[in-house]
């Protein structure tokens, strides 16, 4: 039997990894290049990572649900899922953070 589907997978794995950590930095220089339509940030330290695009943080002692605009990865029963998952948790799992909304966004959305 060929090892080929496993390397294979394996390298595909590690494309979806790069372009997720590419959207993040190309949001993060976006928000640094626009400052008109961003507001001042807000520290907050992560408590736990929901999905690829979604976690949670500790902001005045409660505890707030933080989606990234603009980013939009695959739900836990999606491929791919775990992959995003472990990315955003690299990025900022159990970190300090500083949070900023988009005026053209609103600070909640429908999730």
């Amino acid at each position: 039997m060929s090892n080929r589907g496993a390397f294979s997978k394996t390298n595909t794995n590690k494309k979806v990894q790069i372009v997720i950590a590419l959207a993040l930095i190309l949001l993060l220089f976006i928000s640094l290049a626009l400052p008109s339509v961003v507001h001042a940030a807000t520290p907050a330290r992560v408590t736990s990572i929901t999905d690829g695009d979604t976690f949670k943080v500790l902001l005045d002692g409660r505890t707030q649900t933080v989606r990234i605009v603009g980013v939009n990865t695959p739900e836990k029963n999606e491929c791919y899922a775990a992959e995003a998952t472990a990315a955003m948790k690299s990025l900022v799992g159990s970190k300090r953070v500083w949070l900023e909304t988009d005026a053209q966004q609103g600070n909640k959305d429908k999730y």
